[in-house]
């Protein structure tokens, strides 16, 4: 899947998070963006999507996004990611997953990594303000770097998920993932605090951290992006 592909997807995907809703889908759009202009000019642009499917058995996730940062017309960050998740429901606490991931990030010395994994969820917390969800389970990645070499591995996927009510209007969410490969094992935590403002409209301030155990020469295993969305839910 190349960069021109990817940008079709999620220019696609703009139309249709407004027919969603009546299919029984919910979901939420996010867009940050600082432009300056005088000495120095820079333009950063960070949009994300989520869509939701909530059933008594079932529960399906769609997420995109994409960032792009330039200064004095030179890029400094491009990146895109798509991913889908499913899980099914034993019962309110048990489930198993199957979830795939592509990430395109031109700045990391990857050309893009790609993984598929499945496995079992416990919901170890469930009360009115307050969840805490856990995963684990077998995985594949593919690691293709920049130069054409591919690194294939399977993996071990593990996360959880947190999320507070800090009030009726806001809330509190921190998300951990690590996928540890043969030989390379990614790492992801973000952390959020979501904040309404009016009707379907929200602020959302977020820090993402992302370690790669193993990158290619000249570039940085931790990444850190921290943003300033306005959200609106749908």
């Amino acid at each position: 899947m190349n960069k021109p592909l990817l940008c079709g997807l999620l220019i696609i995907g703009c139309p249709i998070t407004a027919l969603a809703a009546p299919f029984g889908w919910k979901g939420e759009a996010e867009l940050g963006m600082v432009l300056t202009d005088g000495n120095t000019e820079t333009q950063n642009i960070s949009a994300k999507m989520d869509l939701n499917d909530e059933q008594k058995s079932w529960r399906h996730n769609i997420h995109a996004e994409a960032l792009n940062s330039s200064a004095d017309d030179v890029r400094s960050a491009e990146k895109y990611i798509l991913s889908g998740k499913t899980s099914y429901k034993f019962n309110a606490f048990d489930s198993t997953f199957l979830v795939g991931t592509y990430d395109d990030d031109r700045f990391t010395g990857f050309d893009y990594q790609v993984s598929l994994a499945v496995g079992y969820g416990r919901r170890l917390i469930n009360t009115d303000d307050q969840t805490l969800d856990v995963e684990i389970g077998p995985g594949y990645r593919i690691n293709e770097l920049d130069n054409g070499d591919s690194v294939d591995e399977g993996m071990i996927r593990i996360g959880a998920q947190y999320v507070l009510a800090l009030s009726k209007t806001s809330h509190f969410q921190q998300t951990l993932t690590s996928e540890i490969g043969e030989e390379i094992t990614i790492s992801k935590s973000v952390s959020s605090v979501k904040a309404q403002v009016n009707g379907s409209l929200a602020m959302k301030a977020s820090l993402t951290i992302k370690n790669t155990s193993e990158v290619p020469a000249g570039t940085k295993e931790t990444d850190t992006e921290t943003t300033l969305t306005l959200v609106y839910a749908f």
